[in-house]
């Protein structure tokens, strides 16, 4: 739109210097008859002769009209360019300065909050699990909250873009009501868990190393274990079940088919090449297609941050068995205080039916 306004600019003060050129007056044209008679000393001249003359002279009135005209159009057109030019680097910085700060843009960690799950009478673990990476090694920091009541499930929970797992704790909650241990982490760069600041390959790494700390430090069967992700969380469950194929199942909350998607349906979309600006992918779409556990998507009808037509999209890509659940009047935060009980029912139902029925008791 700015390159737009500069052309229209540039060309509409382009079209004012050449009216003003066109508009120069030139002197008036002499009588050719009377100009020739005296030159040849009064006597009588011929109509060929007059027509010959003026000929000449019109060619020589449109020479110098062109070249009255031309110092006002060179230097329009050369602003023109000069504009173009200047509005194309502007333009290029902008995709280049979006392409930078996406990440900034993308992920809103906050410190840890003062709620934990003593405040509502679960006895729980602080734990810090360290992450080892090439140059980027680090610690996660998280609460696991155990259970010994049947079923003897373990959820490992993974928020989404915002927050900290305090201000996520109310899921956490549910979960560990329905008699399932939890384990929830913050990433790298969210609340007390150290840096560098999150990316996509560092939110999958960090996701599976709560999954090994569960199994290796927490002796979890991961033939009980259960990835529930929320919103961006879902992405990386998705992404989890994929390098971990012994999980027992997969639930996804809210979440999208791909970050290009949701790229898509924002305002800078109509400015800028988004999708191709993109360097976090998180393309869940191409990936619950190679899915081999059963799966739960739960979706928000109301959903203003995420639509539901994701939820569906996934769900429809997704190898049986896989299940859909579409919350009346949800929206993207709320969703398990709104569906009340029915949240615990549908859980119970999938952990039943998908997980428990088919693995070995724990």
């Amino acid at each position: 739109m700015i390159t737009v306004i500069t052309i229209i600019l540039a060309i509409g003060l382009k079209n004012q210097l050449a009216h003003r050129g066109r508009a120069r007056r030139h002197p008036p044209q002499p009588d050719l008859y009377q100009q020739l008679k005296r030159q040849r000393g009064g006597k009588s001249v011929t109509v060929e002769a007059v027509k010959t003359t003026e000929s000449r002279h019109n060619r020589q009135q449109h020479k110098h009209s062109d070249a009255s005209t031309w110092p006002f159009a060179m230097p329009s057109f050369q602003l023109l360019l000069s504009v173009l030019g200047v509005s194309g680097l502007v333009y290029l910085g902008l995709c280049g300065w979006l392409r930078l700060i996406q990440r900034w843009m993308m992920y809103l960690p906050t410190a840890l909050g003062p709620a934990t799950p003593q405040d509502w009478g679960r006895p729980y673990e602080e734990v810090w699990i360290p992450v080892e990476g090439h140059g980027d090694s680090g610690y996660l920091h998280g609460w696991w909250i155990p259970t010994s009541e049947a079923p003897g499930l373990t959820v490992l929970y993974l928020h989404g873009n915002s927050g900290s797992i305090a201000s996520n704790i109310s899921q956490v909650r549910r979960l560990r009501a329905l008699g399932a241990s939890v384990l929830t982490i913050d990433y790298r760069g969210y609340g007390r868990s150290s840096g560098p600041f999150p990316n996509e390959s560092r939110l999958y790494a960090d996701a599976v190393a709560a999954y090994q700390f569960l199994v290796t430090h927490k002796a979890v069967d991961p033939h009980h274990l259960i990835a529930y992700g929320h919103s961006l969380g879902g992405a990386i469950a998705i992404e989890l079940a994929l390098r971990v194929p012994t999980l027992a199942g997969l639930v996804v909350e809210g979440s999208f088919t791909s970050m290009g998607d949701m790229a898509e349906r924002s305002t800078y979309n109509a400015w800028f090449p988004v999708r191709r600006m993109l360097t976090q992918q998180f393309d869940s779409l191409a990936k619950v297609p190679h899915l081999a556990l059963p799966t739960l998507y739960i979706h928000g009808l109301a959903d203003a941050s995420v639509p539901a037509t994701m939820g569906q999209t996934l769900h429809q890509a997704t190898p049986a068995p896989a299940d859909l659940w579409l919350v009346p009047k949800a929206d993207h935060n709320d969703l398990t205080t709104l569906a009340g009980a029915d949240f615990d029912h549908r859980l119970r139902q999938f952990f039943q039916h998908h997980i428990l029925a088919t693995s070995p008791s724990p």
